[in-house]
């Protein structure tokens, strides 16, 4: 299952309640696509612009990383 982020924004790396918010989202979002695509026999790979968001994701998920997800960098 791919889901392609295209995201030159997002995710909102500041310290205010409302970017805390919507990175608290996406990681639950994150989780629930990679259980549904496991449920499915399936893994779940972002695909990003840059190897600077590959980082932030992988940062906000920590130690956390589901099995069947991967992240890959795809250059505009």
């Amino acid at each position: 299952m791919k889901d392609a982020k295209d995201w030159n924004d997002w995710s909102p790396s500041g310290a205010s309640k409302f970017d805390k918010l919507k990175r608290k989202e996406e990681l639950k979002n994150l989780r629930k696509d990679a259980k549904i695509a496991s449920n499915n026999g399936a893994n779940l790979e972002y695909q990003v612009p840059d190897n600077a968001k590959k980082e932030q994701v992988l940062d906000m998920l920590g130690n956390d990383i589901p099995d069947n997800f991967d992240i890959i960098v795809t250059c505009k």
